[in-house]
């Protein structure tokens, strides 16, 4: 195999698709998983393989933005097909950025600075920890290996901002079944191509809401208008939505309010983009 991460879980990939006989069985995600929580719960350690409050501060930083590495929409996706040990920016090992620090003050360079990144979480269909539990967490982190002589701290919420604020407003096109396959089949007028770009790998889980709420729901896969076989939303991922539900009726994706609009397409098969509307 490859000496690189990356590339092997490229070889991965191909692998497993080739031994199923099939292109889609084995996604990205998986080979992703595999190589983070994966590895750490086959070495019998919750502390790797994650980024969260307690866990170790393992990090590699890839440069999405390589020339290598275009297109990117789905960063996953992106990652795994088409990264390398080239477009290694950066690698931290338990948190190790505060060593770096104290190297370039001795060689007389004093950074004043770190920017810790971000793009904190909004709720979709599960809910998240509170931004008070990430600032613990950072200031906990930030005081054990800085102690006293804290740097300036930059903080990007992303989709925190206003992930919350925004509501697509979509029309149920058609509802049907294949054969005698219990899972409805629900297509609406918005799909990937529409601004829904992040459900890509079904990676965003968004929080879908009708008039007929509260009566009986059954299973269902949810795709966009498109004829393009990219456009489906949610075919893995367990949802139910009202039994009641027919073409024509609206339905309300909540916390869009992220990224959705500037992700839409420009009059893809013939669909307008989204129409905005403040309040």
């Amino acid at each position: 195999t490859p000496p690189d991460m990356l590339m092997n879980l490229l070889v991965g990939l191909i692998a497993c698709r080739v031994n199923d006989r099939a292109p889609d069985k084995v996604r990205t995600a998986d080979l992703f998983d595999a190589a983070t929580l994966g590895g750490a719960r086959a070495l019998g350690r919750d502390d790797l393989g994650r980024l969260a409050p307690g866990a170790c501060a393992d990090i590699a930083v890839f440069g999405l933005d390589d020339v290598a590495m275009a297109p990117s929409i789905d960063p996953i996706t992106t990652l795994v097909a088409g990264g390398s040990g080239k477009v290694t920016r950066a690698t931290f090992v338990d948190g190790r950025v505060a060593m770096l620090f104290t190297d370039l003050r001795d060689a007389g360079v004093n950074l004043r600075m770190v920017n810790l990144g971000g793009g904190f979480p909004v709720r979709y269909r599960d809910e998240v920890p509170g931004i008070d539990r990430f600032a613990d967490a950072i200031m906990a982190a930030m005081t054990e290996h800085f102690g006293n002589a804290l740097p300036e701290m930059l903080v990007e919420p992303g989709r925190f901002i206003a992930g919350d604020a925004g509501v697509v407003s979509a029309e149920v096109v058609l509802v049907c079944r294949k054969g005698s396959d219990p899972v409805r089949w629900v297509y609406l007028d918005i799909g990937r191509f529409g601004g829904l770009a992040e459900t890509e790998g079904e990676a965003i889980k968004y929080r879908f809401t009708t008039a007929h709420d509260g009566g009986a729901t059954g299973p269902v896969a949810i795709a966009g208008p498109t004829c393009d076989g990219a456009d489906i939303l949610y075919e893995r991922t367990p949802y139910r939505l009202p039994l009641a539900l027919q073409s024509g009726d609206r339905v309300e994706i909540q916390a869009t309010g992220a990224y959705v609009t500037t992700y839409a397409s420009q009059r893809f098969n013939g669909f307008a983009p989204l129409a905005e509307h403040y309040i």
